[in-house]
């Protein structure tokens, strides 16, 4: 198969079987965890599908009843998919959301998220307006989640018809996995209240703690009931955007030395690996954040000894043979690369930023 899609000429006839083609050549990525070349085929398919037009509700009154319900079902697909690589790898989506209609608005939220807190205009703002900003969107997001859509309850119909009623909760609950990982992204640029001993923000922390709770729980659930939907909520928790609140919780074991944090970081850990024999491409999260467990492990253990050791956490990286620049202060930081601070003026870091580390996961190769 990636022969084929490797083979595939510069130009291409623009035809719904083409859009349906390279969108589930992005999804096909997206399952092996290579979310940079999924990036390249969707954006592809959404272009295609702009010129056709499947942005534009007036085709369906020039469409069968079957015919229209496609093509809004692999438009949402792409728009989708859109949104969630374009927060996974730090750059602008591809689709502008006034042309999308009201049923897409929790997309729409996701693609604010970048481009209000993580894009290049986003890192000249001061940090109360970014403050400000982060209060807005986890408001909307609220609002959104409780208020829901026109289409969601067909939607959820047609996924409670085919996964039966209590497989069905165990996804609503996964949903708000994804929504709780997105509000610490959000939380994560809130100011820090005067005298916090912690990089991240209190919200920031009782979100990420939240998301890996819940996580756990759809997690034994799937396990449990040997569902085919396990591979599914591991996609979208995991590989389509990127896990906040896992590093959150790592920054805060690290700073404060938190026992409970890090026994829960274990259990996620340990999930991760009873299920990679079944979903190889969850081995490609697992290389990066056991060993970083690992360490953080061995850290807290020497800094609460009765005599502990003065080195920082890179230290301990460095032992480990990790070549990776960690530092909780560091990933607080707005910076997606490594340009100075343009608000204060400072000297930027040069290390790994917060969206940097799953960068450095789709660098290393293949699973």
């Amino acid at each position: 198969m990636e022969t084929l899609l490797a083979g595939l000429p510069f130009h291409m006839p623009c035809t719904y079987d083409y859009v349906l083609a390279l969108a589930l050549a992005a999804e096909y990525y997206v399952e092996t965890c290579r979310p940079t070349l999924a990036w390249n085929f969707n954006c592809t398919a959404a272009r295609m599908s702009q010129a056709l037009g499947f942005h534009k509700t007036t085709m369906q009154d020039l469409e069968s009843l079957d015919a229209a319900r496609r093509r809004v079902r692999l438009f949402a697909v792409i728009y989708v998919n859109d949104k969630m690589l374009s927060l996974r790898l730090g750059c602008a989506s591809m689709r502008r959301d006034k042309e999308m209609p009201p049923d897409h608005k929790a997309m729409m939220r996701r693609g604010l998220v970048y481009d209000k807190l993580y894009s290049s205009a986003a890192l000249r703002q001061t940090p109360e307006a970014r403050h400000d900003t982060a209060v807005g969107l986890a408001q909307e997001l609220d609002a959104l989640l409780n208020d829901g859509c026109d289409i969601k309850p067909d939607f959820d119909k047609d996924v409670r018809n085919a996964s039966g009623d209590e497989i069905f909760g165990l996804l609503l609950q996964g949903d708000r996995v994804s929504q709780l990982a997105l509000k610490c992204l959000i939380y994560r640029t809130l100011l820090l209240t005067a005298g916090s001993a912690s990089t991240f923000s209190a919200e920031c922390i009782s979100v990420a703690r939240r998301a890996l709770l819940e996580h756990q729980v759809v997690t034994n659930g799937l396990v449990q009931h040997e569902s085919r939907f396990l591979e599914l909520h591991y996609n979208w928790a995991l590989l389509m955007s990127p896990f906040a609140p896992f590093i959150v919780l790592l920054c805060n074991v690290v700073e404060t030395y938190n026992l409970a944090d890090l026994e829960l970081l274990g259990v996620v850990i340990e999930s991760i690996e009873a299920i990679r024999q079944s979903m190889p491409t969850i081995s490609q999260h697992l290389r990066l954040f056991k060993p970083l467990f690992e360490v953080a492990s061995k850290f807290v253990e020497v800094k609460t000894a009765p005599v502990p050791r003065t080195e920082n956490f890179n230290a301990f990286l460095l032992e480990a043979n990790m070549d990776l620049s960690f530092e909780p202060a560091l990933l607080s930081t707005f910076s997606q690369g490594h340009q100075p601070d343009v608000v204060s003026g400072q000297p930027g870091h040069r290390g790994t930023s917060f969206l940097d580390v799953w960068s450095y996961l789709d660098s290393s190769p293949p699973c």
